[in-house]
């Protein structure tokens, strides 16, 4: 499975939430709403997650292997540095075409 896109929007918060992301895999599949944090020295993602009835919480889909996880994380900070800042205007697509939120 290949990264063939990614997607940023920056925040403008003060917090750790530095942004959101997508990332669209082989053309055919993309991951809306992943979280972009960072704090201190760690950065990491938080892939989505629903929170249920009960009160726990469920993710809806997230890297199985920690080498995955290390390979996609890599790329979206990449991508984070790249990005403009949050009061900057967006362009209407990314670097490899991808439309609008799918």
């Amino acid at each position: 499975m290949e990264i063939t896109g990614i997607r940023i929007k920056r925040v403008s918060a003060e917090g750790p939430l530095k942004g959101y992301a997508t990332v669209y895999f082989d053309n055919c599949f993309a991951v809306h709403g992943i979280k972009l944090i960072v704090t201190g020295d760690k950065s990491f993602a938080l892939f989505p997650a629903i929170k249920a009835a009960d009160g726990t919480v469920r993710n809806l889909c997230h890297p199985i292997t920690a080498e995955f996880r290390e390979c996609v994380e890599k790329q979206l900070f990449e991508a984070l540095e790249a990005a403009p800042p949050a009061d900057a205007e967006a362009p209407a697509a990314d670097a490899e075409g991808q439309g609008g939120e799918d």
